[in-house]
């Protein structure tokens, strides 16, 4: 064959060139004139190819290729067959994928990922994603919304000045949560996945990788370490997200980044400050009923590798096209919900109508599992006081109002450590928000005012009646009331 020929002539030099999962091969001496047939069989080669690095390896595979490529070429009329010497070439190119990698900061911690050649259609993209996570992870169709969204956000984080980050929890183990963080770590914009660290592993790997950092395990190494929840929180804005360190022999002042997206995976709750700045995923144990396919790390980090190509080619098409304006945010979320949904809806707004309205059934049915799992006990304390006030009273004495608090059911006060809610300790609880006991007569008994009540509740509860002939129907997502337009 000419090209075979001309391979054993020793002049042949196969250009490979890997471009966004295509493999073209312009060869001038393999091939005397490389038409649009043979590039797009190539390219489909690199589509099937990836999924496998090492699929060229086999002999009997190459011949296949071989066989493939001389009868497509052979009937689209008169392009030169292709040389099993070419396809030892090829696969020496693919086997390049895996020796090393560029040189700079991270190229030992983080894959190269290779745009995909063509554009890639947004919607098209979501639901990949979505069925992806939800084929290998057991959750809802909300949670596996935000999910994806988020997974797509990474790629794109550096355009937004909020960092909303992914708070993944569950009662107790064995409810998926590490399994999703695998799920992420092929999916999301230069994964960090790690298990524990101290505070300065996080700033100074966030100041020189820029990372999707990937925490798992959160609740054995957040509880009681103040410093590193402290350092997790500034990184939710860009404009405080770093802390000040001092470095060298002349402690010489210098600040380190602590911006960017995060998900953290822990059993319970995490600190009421990070699960404010989270999307929350809750998670649970699955149904004997509920299937999932079986993790295979193989097949996962083929098909993730897929997608992580699709989003690095997505996020260079549309990153600066994004809307920050947070089109289609509920009105029902709080200020620290949009800020942390605006980034999704700028995605879901690409994605069309029907993404935009998923994202609004997600945002507000995982706010609610936020608000839930994020009410503090001093916001518990005062909607309590305001379950068990007497409507009439302008004040009431503080051993009645403990009284009816101990008396709560499914309330903590009775148990609350170590003797259950004191006169002193609700005066302690209260002082926060300009609540004080008063002695309204001479001797008499210390009482609560419900003016001051009052002012503290306003901002902190929502009201306990609404005209619902007023409100908007918050199921109708078509309702433009349920809109930010």
């Amino acid at each position: 064959m000419p090209g075979e020929a001309r391979t054993q002539g020793g002049n042949k030099q196969v250009i490979r060139q890997v471009g966004g999962g295509r493999f073209q091969l312009r060869a001038e001496q393999s091939f005397s004139r490389p038409g649009p047939t043979t590039l797009s069989l190539i390219d489909d080669m690199g589509d099937c190819l990836w999924r496998d690095v090492g699929s060229l390896a086999s002999a009997a595979t190459r011949k296949r290729w071989v066989a493939r490529l001389n009868e497509t070429l052979n009937s689209a009329g008169g392009e030169p067959p292709v040389a099993p010497q070419a396809l030892l070439e090829i696969d020496d190119a693919l086997r390049d994928l895996e020796g090393p990698e560029p040189s700079g900061a991270g190229s030992e911690l983080f894959p190269t990922v290779v745009p995909w050649s063509r554009a890639v259609s947004t919607p098209q993209l979501l639901e990949a994603i979505r069925r992806f996570i939800q084929a290998y992870v057991k959750i809802t169709d909300e949670a596996a919304t935000a999910a994806t969204l988020w997974c797509v956000y990474t790629w794109a984080a550096s355009e937004f000045d909020v960092a909303p980050y992914l708070a993944i929890v569950g009662p107790t183990r064995r409810c998926g949560k590490s399994r999703l963080l695998s799920i992420l770590a092929v999916l999301v914009h230069r994964p960090l996945p790690v298990a524990n660290t101290r505070p300065a592993g996080v700033f100074r790997a966030i100041e020189l990788y820029e990372p999707t950092l990937l925490l798992d395990e959160a609740d054995t190494h957040l509880r009681d370490n103040r410093e590193l929840v402290g350092i997790l929180n500034s990184g939710h804005d860009r404009a405080t997200g770093g802390v000040l360190r001092t470095v060298g022999e002349d402690f010489e002042p210098r600040r380190f980044k602590t911006f960017g997206p995060k998900a953290i995976a822990a059993i319970g709750r995490l600190p009421e400050t990070l699960m404010d700045r989270s999307i929350v995923v809750p998670m649970r144990r699955r149904l004997p009923h509920e299937s999932i396919r079986p993790y295979d790390r193989i097949k996962v980090r083929g098909r993730g590798s897929r997608l992580s190509r699709a989003l690095a080619r997505w996020a260079i098409d549309n990153s600066e096209g994004l809307n920050w304006a947070g089109v289609g945010i509920p009105p029902q979320l709080d200020d620290r919900a949009r800020d942390n949904w605006a980034p999704l809806f700028a995605i879901a707004e690409m994605g069309g109508p029907d993404w935009l309205s998923a994202a609004a059934q997600a945002a507000i049915a995982l706010s609610i599992e936020r608000d839930d799992a994020d009410e503090s006990l001093s916001v518990r304390l005062l909607s309590d006081i305001r379950d068990v006030w007497d409507t009439d009273a302008p004040s009431m004495s503080t051993n009645t109002v403990i009284e009816g608090l101990r008396n709560l059911t499914e309330a903590p006060w009775a148990d609350l450590p170590p003797r259950g809610l004191t006169a002193n300790k609700l005066a302690w609880m209260l002082r926060p928000f300009g609540v004080r006991s008063h002695q309204l007569t001479r001797g008499g008994r210390r009482s609560l005012l419900l003016r001051e009540l009052e002012a503290a509740w306003a901002p902190y509860l929502a009201p306990q009646t609404a005209d619902a002939a007023d409100a908007p129907d918050e199921n109708n997502y078509d309702d433009p009331a349920n809109y930010n337009r």
